[in-house]
């Protein structure tokens, strides 16, 4: 069983922004941070289901879309995959 909640960051590869997320039991919380060192988020997206949906550049997590880098992007879903979240590829 995977313990929750479980937090990770993540460097966007963009400005050098990172993104937090957070995977609880029946959310999953993301927060768009000016940098690793920055207390407040620019950005919040929270997904009322385990889900969030993929595209080329963009990592979404309810209204909430979070530009990254592929392999930024590539890094963050397989960390939501292996929490338990479902993550959906869409195509733009």
């Amino acid at each position: 069983m995977i313990a929750c909640p479980a937090s990770e960051s993540f460097a966007t590869g963009m400005r050098g922004e990172t993104l937090a997320l957070i995977v609880c039991r029946d959310f999953v919380w993301a927060g768009l941070l000016a940098s690793p060192h920055s207390a407040t988020p620019r950005e919040i997206g929270v997904a009322t289901t385990r889900r969030a949906q993929v595209s080329r550049r963009d990592l979404q997590l309810g209204d909430q879309r979070f530009p990254m880098t592929r392999h930024a992007l590539k890094r963050a879903s397989r960390w939501l995959d292996r929490q338990g979240v479902r993550v959906v590829e869409v195509q733009p």
